[in-house]
């Protein structure tokens, strides 16, 4: 019985600290340059270049098997397609193709991108929006959408408006909600006074969980494979 098969049929530990919070610092930067090498040939030299940016220069994870995945996940997930027609998204089985006219250029892909994230928020919000509403007692004007580079949200208290950042749109639904609740609390109590704390606790009890979930979660890597399609 062989360790990897051991640690495969969950008999035992992988000895790699993963099941412990501690971040650890990547020891062998080689090997996982080559490993990335291997994995990400089928890219082109753009695509490498954003992929390692987001994930093969970064210092701490949990592990090396982490990161691993995480790239995996990048590149299996997403990819392009090339059509002379308007630019279009679809999601089949978790795969993302993302359809542009040939020659389309990196800015407009992201353009395109996000509004398609935009539109999958807009059918999410407003029923929490008016699920929270009759709970809170408030009644929110105007919800926006936007890159943030800080915050998950904000709040205009005396508009009655909120905002969401659009990356929400990559974390569960429950994150999502969470971060909703938070700024409609701020309608009743604007600042992060005990009063402000109480109101979220009655309503929401485990928003400390949330947050750090929240918090823990990385924000997702867009690297676009190519597709023979069109």
């Amino acid at each position: 019985y062989k360790f990897d098969q051991a640690v495969a049929d969950g008999v035992i530990l992988d000895l790699k600290y993963e099941a412990r919070n501690v971040p650890q610092r990547l020891t062998s930067k080689q090997a996982i340059d080559d490993w990335f090498e291997v994995k990400t040939k089928g890219l082109n030299n753009f695509q490498q270049a954003v992929l390692r940016k987001r994930w093969a220069t970064m210092e701490e994870l949990m592990s090396a098997g982490e990161r691993k995945q995480r790239i995996v996940a990048s590149i299996n997930l997403m990819t392009v397609a090339f059509r002379e027609a308007r630019p279009f998204v679809t999601l089949d089985h978790k795969r993302i193709t993302l359809t542009v006219r040939l020659g389309s250029t990196q800015k407009k892909r992201e353009q395109v991108i996000h509004e398609w994230h935009k539109s999958l928020l807009h059918q999410t919000v407003p029923p929490l929006i008016r699920k929270w509403e009759k709970k809170l007692g408030v009644e929110v004007a105007a919800y926006f959408l936007q890159r943030m580079k800080t915050k998950w949200g904000s709040c205009t208290h005396q508009a009655c408006r909120i905002r969401l950042n659009t990356e929400l749109v990559k974390k569960p639904k429950d994150l999502l909600e969470y971060v909703i609740v938070h700024e409609m609390v701020h309608l009743i109590e604007p600042t992060h006074s005990d009063r402000f704390i109480a109101i979220l606790g009655e309503h929401y009890p485990s928003w400390r969980e949330a947050r750090a979930e929240l918090n823990e979660l990385p924000l997702a890597a867009e690297v676009w494979g190519i597709s023979a399609n069109g």
